[in-house]
Order: structure tokens, then sequence, then C-alpha cells
């Protein structure tokens, strides 16, 4: 529920003034509807949510007919739910001003991306994928006048085929949203390392990790994991070598890392050297002191 919130905080903070800027449908609104929509402006710009909720449904009733006014209040009454953390709210309106196809490009792109986003967050990928493929093709369709898909979009696809269980496709879009990216979080490379673990395709999984050991050495986690892949295929010195490497740079934690080592230190014929690294770690109190790790 927590990242929920905070999606749709996002949603309403980011876009909200963009969206709803007078100056957006200043030209081809009735005076009366373009003055009422000020004053709600104001309202939302003010945080007076509900007040603004309450104004937008009555203009609602009064612009019934005009189709572009019908979209334009719509969208506005959408984000002021979003204000008031009413995400099922939020969609409806959001999906009449859809409807209508009065919007110009760039707020009809606005809309479908934020549709895609709260119907993710509300655990209803299907719907959430039928927005966001709309986004890609509106993109595509006028390019003269949209930029093209953001890294981010990408990321979001990635992420709502992975709940699909559509795991390559998945794998496919988040590849395409870190090599857009010029700086992708750690994030973003665990959704697409999700992908391959989902597909047990552990090779692919393999380069993953390799990659953001690269970028974050000194997350014992990666390490971890990267043996862990050795071990399932079957690459015994593989995964020996990447634990006496993660030992050598301090990234082993706790009793399982260095017992983990040494039993494939034994496994693959070099018992000695796995005894030498426990015994350092037993001498410097990183794994317990018990007759059990001595004998």
């Amino acid at each position: 529920m927590a990242c929920i919130r905070s999606l749709r905080a996002r949603l309403a903070v980011c876009t909200l003034m963009m969206v709803l800027a007078p100056w957006v449908w200043a030209a081809a609104l009735s005076e009366a509807t373009h003055r009422k929509l000020t004053e709600i402006h104001n309202q939302l710009a003010e945080e007076q949510y509900s007040t603004a909720v309450q104004a937008l449904e009555q203009l609602m009733a009064s612009v019934s007919g005009d189709g572009y006014a019908t979209a334009v209040v719509a969208q506005t009454l959408g984000y002021a739910h979003l204000g008031l953390e009413r995400p099922d709210a939020a969609i409806a309106a959001f999906e009449t001003a859809i409807a209508q196809e009065q919007l110009p490009a760039q707020p009809t792109a606005n809309l479908l991306y934020t549709l895609a986003q709260l119907h993710l967050a509300e655990q209803r990928p299907e719907r959430a994928l039928k927005y966001l493929d709309r986004w890609f093709a509106l993109l595509a369709s006028v390019p003269q006048e949209l930029a093209p898909p953001t890294p981010e979009g990408h990321l979001l696809h990635a992420s709502i085929l992975l709940q699909l269980k559509q795991t390559s496709a998945a794998a496919t879009a988040a590849a395409r949203a870190i090599d857009l990216k010029e700086d992708p979080p750690a994030s973003w490379y665990q959704l697409l390392l999700a992908c391959h673990f989902e597909r047990k395709d552990y090779p692919a999984a393999v380069d993953v990790l390799k990659r953001m050991l690269l970028r974050w050495p000194d997350d014992p986690r990666y390490w971890r994991q990267l043996a862990s892949l050795y071990l399932a295929l079957e690459q015994d010195q593989a995964a020996l070598a990447t634990y006496f490497v993660a030992q050598n740079q301090n990234m082993l934690e706790g009793d399982s890392d260095f017992l983990n080592l040494v039993r494939l230190a034994v496994h693959t014929g070099v018992p000695e050297r796995g005894a030498r690294v426990l015994q350092e770690a037993l001498v410097t109190g990183a794994v317990a002191s018990t007759p059990e790790h001595w004998e």
C-alpha cells in the first residue's frame, strides 16, 4: 500500500500543474468554463482537492455534449481524485477523458501512461498493458509531435509483462530500458534479473550479475547470487572462484557464506585452501568459534 500511495503522490505532484495549466485549454473552451476551470486550478494548486472535486462534478454536468470540454474537465477531475488517494475514481475520470478522443496528442499520451501506472499499482496488469500499448502506438504514430518512449516507459512495460508471466518479452523491455538510461539504478537490473530467474535462463542471469558487480562490487548479495547461479549451472569451480574473490574483498557475511566456501573447496579438491580461510574467519570472529566449526 505504501508504494501505491507513493505512486499516486508522484503522479499528482509531477503532472498536475503541467496538465491543468490554463493556457493549455483556454482557447477551445467557453469563457464560463474557462473561468471556472481557472478557479478550480487554483484550488488544486492549494491542495483543496475535495472542494475541487465538488466543483468539477458540477462543471461536468454543465458541459455535457461538448466532447472537448468534457475531456478537459474529466482529466482535471482525475488528478483531483489522485490528490485524495482515490485511484479507482481517478481511473474512471481519466478513462472518460480518453474516451472523448478530443485531447491533443501530448495530454492524451500523458493520460494513457498514467492509466497504465495506476492499473498496475491496483494489481490490474492486463488493463495496464492495454493502456501502455496504446501509449507506445500513439508515440509511434506522431513522432513529429511526441518524443520517443522513455527508458521509464520501457521499464514500466517490463514490470507489467513480468506480472503477466510474459517473461521473455519482459526481459527484452527491461534490457531496452537499461540500454536507454544514462545511469540506471540497481533496481532496474534487479527487474531484468527477476525476468531471467522466472525464465530459468541462468546464463543470462549470470551476465546481468557480472554487470551489476562491475558497478556495485560492495554488495554481498550479488556475490552470493552469482555463486548460487554457478552452482545451479553445475559450474562448481566458477562458484568457488566467486566465493574466493568475495572473501578477498571482505564480502562474505556470517557463518553460512564461509561454510559454503569451505564445502565447495572440499568438493572441488582444494580442502586446505578452504581450511585456511575458515581458520582465519574463526580467529577473527567472522565465524562463530564452536567445536563443530573447529572440527
